[in-house]
């Protein structure tokens, strides 16, 4: 469940030297242990873990690779197509508890795994008049809008777990939450889906796709609005892909035919959207993806899938493990990176 929600000059041709002095294996993750717990790093293919923790130490004094703030460095400073981190905590009966802090990374050399849907939209746009009562609920003074009121309560479509939520929040929370489901409530017709879907490829304003998104939480029965959502968790502004992943892992899980979404799955395993990647992992697993699928999805395209399934962080490796054993037909090869990486170079 997720939360209601001095630089100093380090010269980048050295670390392009230091690039060039590295074998181009794939390292996959690289783990060690920190003040902060178990970090383990997801994405090596180039860099060396080495590497990461002098370049980050020599732009910020004093700051470590298990920092939060080492995401901005790593984004802003050291080029990184991409960088995001899942912090784990687990408490098993009797035993200690034991922390987690996956960071994954999109090297520079990278970039082109890495594919938003950029399609033309219309940018002469404004608050749909529809979507307006829900967006403008959540709009301060100064026009910024507080989207995690609204993204929080996209997660709890089961209605025990959504009692349960709101028994917990603060009144204020309550209110944004019976807002957005009344809304939903509100927009269950064929005209609100075809609207949203609409809006999804065509509108310029991120607030209305967003918006767009939550409605078709409405519509689980139709394949078209699994693959939609899908293909939102490509949408180049950040706060659509994420209602897109509460959405997806919300929707009551059953067998879609993943086919017209092949593509968007492939980039998607790839390494666009790294925060939502085990959410895809979990979402194919969980809707019975075809063993048939497994050629287009992971030829020459299963580095990150194999990372994750090695992971320590069992967050990181349990989904992606399930989701290989659907793809292998069932056939269980195991948590080492060797075995799987045996059978999809085979792919």
């Amino acid at each position: 469940m997720r939360p209601y929600t001095s630089l100093r000059p380090y010269p980048f041709a050295f670390v392009v030297l230091l690039l060039c002095l590295v074998p181009g294996t794939s390292r996959g993750q690289i783990a060690f242990d920190s003040p902060k717990g178990r970090v383990e790093v997801l994405g090596l293919r180039r860099w060396t873990i080495h590497m990461l923790q002098d370049s980050i130490r020599h732009y910020v004094h004093g700051q470590e690779l298990y920092d939060a703030a080492c995401m901005v460095t790593l984004r802003d400073s050291l080029h990184f197509v991409e960088a995001s981190v899942d912090h784990f905590n687990m408490s098993p009966p009797g035993a200690l508890s034991r922390s987690f802090l996956t960071i994954k990374v999109v090297e520079p050399g990278q970039a082109s795994t890495v594919q938003w849907d950029e399609r033309p939209r219309n940018q002469f746009t404004s608050v749909l008049p529809d979507y307006a009562p829900l967006v403008l609920s959540i709009t301060d003074s100064t026009g910024a809008v507080w989207r995690g009121r609204m993204l929080h309560w996209l997660q709890f479509a089961d209605s025990a777990a959504r009692s349960a939520a709101l028994s917990r929040a603060p009144a204020a929370a309550q209110e944004d939450a019976n807002r957005v489901f009344a809304f939903l409530r509100s927009r269950q017709s064929d005209a609100d889906r075809a609207r949203a879907m609409r809006t999804l490829k065509r509108d310029g304003l991120w607030v209305n796709r967003m918006v767009a998104v939550s409605v078709l939480s409405n519509f689980p029965s139709r394949d078209s609005t699994w693959w939609t959502l899908v293909s939102a968790l490509r949408d180049p502004h950040e706060a659509v892909r994420e209602a897109a992943a509460s959405v997806l892992m919300s929707l009551p899980a059953r067998p879609i035919d993943w086919r017209v979404s092949t593509r968007d799955l492939r980039l998607l395993l790839g390494g666009t959207n790294l925060p939502a990647i085990q959410t895809v992992f979990a979402l194919l697993a969980n809707t019975s993806v075809a063993p048939a699928l497994a050629q287009p999805l992971l030829r020459e395209n299963s580095e990150w899938i194999l990372d994750h399934v090695a992971a320590e962080t069992p967050m990181a490796g349990d989904a992606a493990h399930r989701l290989l054993v659907r793809l292998n037909d069932g056939r269980d090869l195991g948590r080492t990176r060797s075995a799987w990486a045996a059978w999809t170079s085979a792919l």
